[in-house]
């Protein structure tokens, strides 16, 4: 099973592999910070990562966020990826993990002679895109998850209040990687998925039953 240890060796191995691969232009390791005497979190500092869930524009969110360093890592286009994880008795109790693309994605489309070069741009260049900031959250508290109202574990999109789409478990940070680069950083990924350690999911089923029944996404043990 994780804990918090194998979640922080697990990211600092991950940020290592996106810093040779060239694909991230910064980065902050993570560290634990013991929150209790059973509680642990594994975060990058002391963020209050509430302003995901204010109603503020996203750009403000995004700059915000961007002042403070509060990212894993800042891709090259300028995307922020954020991870945090919490457990209380060695078990998961909590995670937000957040992918907070460019809302000036617009300056490399409209700059692309710069990057057309390097193939590893291609997605970015394509102007149909829309940037969607996205979250995969986790909350074990029985006051707040409810079926389907609020699963455990789900995933929100575009900063819909009320969009919770229903996640088979939490998410370890290998697949929550692997995710954002394989879609958003296609080219990218099969030039580089090679050198990208994967991990096994040790994560256990979260979801209710009642869920099942719905659309949902299911996390893959590896």
């Amino acid at each position: 099973m994780f804990d918090a240890n194998k979640i922080l060796l697990q990211l600092n191995e991950l940020t290592t592999d996106l810093i040779k691969t060239g694909l991230c232009d910064d980065q902050n390791f993570p560290y634990i910070v013991q929150l209790s005497e059973d509680r642990k979190k594994v975060c990058i500092g002391d963020l209050n990562t509430n302003i995901f869930l204010k109603n503020v524009p996203y750009r403000d969110v995004y700059y915000e966020m961007l002042k403070k360093r509060g990212y894993n890592l800042k891709m090259l286009d300028g995307a922020m990826i954020l991870l945090e994880y919490t457990f209380q008795k060695e078990k998961i109790i909590h995670h937000r993990l957040s992918f907070f693309p460019s809302p000036d994605l617009l300056e490399y489309q409209q700059n692309e002679e710069i990057y057309l070069e390097d193939e590893i741009y291609a997605d970015i260049l394509n102007k149909q895109i829309v940037t969607v900031p996205l979250r995969f959250d986790y909350e074990n508290k029985e006051e707040i998850a409810k079926p389907i109202e609020h699963p455990v574990s789900h995933l929100t999109i575009g900063q819909y209040e009320n969009c919770r789409i229903p996640v088979s478990s939490a998410v370890p940070p290998s697949l929550f990687i692997e995710f954002i680069i394989r879609n958003f950083y296609h080219t990218a990924y099969h030039k580089y998925c090679n050198m990208i350690r994967k991990f096994k999911n040790e994560f256990a089923e979260s979801m209710y039953k009642e869920e099942k029944s719905l659309v949902y996404m299911g996390i893959p043990p590896y």
